[in-house]
C-alpha cells in the first residue's frame, strides 16, 4: 500500500494505491480541513507499510488508526450536511413564487405552453416576477417539453427578481439623468438586477463548493475502505456512528 499527495492550484490530490493494483484518488479543495485528516492517514499507512505485512497493516488501520480519526471525518460530514440544509433552505426562499391573481397566472401558463421552444427561450430571459411565479406555481410537470437549460434560466431569473423585491434594491438603484436621457428617473431595473446577480454568485459559489466537498467525502470513504479492507458501506459506518 502506498499513499502519495501533491498540491495543485485547484486541489490537494491524494492517491491510495493498493499492492493488488486497486487505486483511489481523493481531490480536496483548498482550505478544507479534510486534508489534515488525509495527511494523518497517509503518514500512518506509509509508516505501517514499512514495518508490517499487508494483513497485519490492514488490521491495524481498521481496528486502531482509522477509528482514532473517525470523529474528525464525521465532523466534516456533519458540517457538509448542515451546509447542504442551509443551501436548500435558501433556495426554497429564493424560488418561492409571488402570490397573484389565479386567473392571470393561468393565462400566463397557457400562453407559455403554446409557445415554440425559441419563443420560450426569449420569454424566460425577459419574464417579470409574476410570469415566473405563474410557471413555478404550475410546476414543471405541466411543461415536460421544456429542456432543463431553459428551466434553469427561468429559475435563475425568478431568484434575481425575487431578491430585488425582497431587499427593495430598486429603491437604492435609480436611473440617473445623462446626456442620452436628461430626464431619466425611476427604478433602474438593470442596475438592481446586476446587484442581485452579485448575491446570486455568492450562493452559486456555496453550491459549487458543496459539490466538491461531497465528492471529496465520497472519495475519502472509498479510500478508507481500500486501506481497511472494508466495504464502502462498512467504512462509512465508522464515520456515521451506525453499527450493523
Amino acid at each position: 500500500m502506498d499513499v502519495t499527495s501533491h498540491v495543485t492550484s485547484r486541489a490537494t490530490i491524494y492517491a491510495f494505491t493498493h499492492e493488488d493494483g486497486r487505486r483511489e484518488v481523493v481531490a480536496v479543495p483548498p482550505g478544507s480541513s479534510i486534508a489534515t485528516v488525509l495527511d494523518a492517514i497517509r503518514d500512518q499507512v506509509n509508516a505501517l507499510e514499512a514495518r508490517l505485512k499487508p494483513l497485519h497493516r490492514t488490521a491495524e488501520l481498521r481496528d486502531n488508526v482509522i477509528p482514532r480519526l473517525a470523529s474528525r471525518i464525521a465532523k466534516e460530514i456533519e458540517n457538509a450536511k448542515t451546509e447542504s440544509r442551509d443551501i436548500a433552505a435558501a433556495e426554497a426562499v429564493m424560488l418561492e413564487p409571488l402570490p397573484g391573481d389565479s386567473a392571470l397566472y393561468s393565462e400566463y401558463r397557457q400562453a407559455f405552453k403554446a409557445m415554440t421552444l425559441a419563443e420560450k427561450v426569449t420569454f424566460v430571459a425577459n419574464a417579470n416576477l409574476q410570469q415566473t411565479s405563474a410557471i413555478l406555481i404550475g410546476g414543471w410537470s405541466l411543461f415536460p417539453e421544456v429542456p432543463d437549460r431553459v428551466r434553469a434560466v427561468l429559475e435563475e431569473r425568478h431568484m434575481l427578481l425575487g431578491h430585488v423585491r425582497r431587499t427593495n434594491l430598486q429603491t437604492s438603484h435609480q436611473k440617473q439623468p445623462s446626456a442620452d436621457d436628461p430626464l431619466a428617473n425611476g427604478p433602474d431595473e438593470a442596475a438592481a438586477l446586476a446587484a442581485a446577480r452579485e448575491g446570486s454568485e455568492v450562493h452559486r459559489a456555496r453550491r459549487e463548493a458543496l459539490v466538491l466537498v461531497r465528492s471529496s467525502i465520497r472519495s475519502v470513504i472509498r479510500a478508507v475502505a481500500l486501506v481497511t479492507g472494508l466495504s464502502p458501506n462498512d467504512a462509512f459506518t465508522l464515520f456515521s456512528g451506525v453499527q450493523k
